[in-house]
């Protein structure tokens, strides 16, 4: 849940690691929030540790925007395509106009 004090269009960073990258989609309150979103892979074939090789965290600036109002949101994460990610945090910042 996404606890909203002030509501309106927040944009987001996403902290993840992706063996072979993928799509990832977001619903906010059961309705999707963001379509399809790309995600890069992480995989380093030069880390000597073959688990480690995509084990390496990436801070992905600005995702995506979304809108929440103001109360406790519900946000779905799907992974849509290829899988083998660790999903770390979102971190939402008002847009300001």
């Amino acid at each position: 849940t996404v606890d909203v004090t002030h509501a309106g269009t927040y944009t987001t960073d996403f902290l993840y690691t992706s063996n072979r990258g993928g799509t990832i989609s977001v619903d906010v309150n059961g309705k999707d929030a963001t379509g399809p979103l790309q995600i890069t892979t992480t995989y380093d074939p030069s880390d000597p540790l073959a688990w480690r090789q995509w084990h390496h965290w990436n801070l992905a600036r600005q995702l995506f925007k979304v809108h929440f109002n103001k109360r406790k949101n519900i946000l779905t994460v799907h992974i849509v395509t290829n899988g083998n990610m660790n999903l770390a945090y979102f971190d939402f910042k008002p847009v300001h106009k």
